[in-house]
């Protein structure tokens, strides 16, 4: 559905071209929005001190497993590189909490967290199931 939502965004080329409501207002307080909060810092920290952590885990896979090896124990540097959702894409899930405001969040296939972080950052009266 984001894809569907950013490539319909992108084919409007101005938001003012956006006639959906809510795709126009999603687009108004999410993508434009280029502020940074201070919740990303606390979130970002929390990035950076696993991508250090040369900690070797044991991993084990439920979901279709790594496309990148098959070993059964990693590093939480590696996990936390390639695994884990990018800043931007966790900005945006930041914004969407913080302007939809869901009473329940719902979190499926997590890796190291990071993005749960950003979730019970952005609307603390929320219930996050992770």
């Amino acid at each position: 559905m984001l894809k569907a939502l950013l490539t319909y965004y992108k084919n409007a080329k101005t938001r003012y071209r956006i006639h959906s409501p809510f795709v126009f207002e999603w687009a108004d307080n999410v993508l434009d929005d280029d502020r940074y909060y201070y919740a990303f810092d606390r979130a970002d920290h929390l990035r950076n001190m696993m991508e250090s952590n040369h900690t070797e885990i044991a991993v084990t896979d439920f979901g279709a497993g790594s496309q990148k090896t098959s070993d059964s124990h990693r590093k939480i540097s590696q996990i936390a590189k390639t695994a884990v959702s990018s800043e931007r894409k966790c900005a945006f899930l930041f914004k969407t909490i913080q302007l939809y405001k869901p009473k329940t969040m719902l979190e499926l296939g997590t890796s190291l967290g990071v993005s749960a972080v950003y979730q019970a950052l952005a609307y603390t009266d929320g219930h996050l199931t992770s």
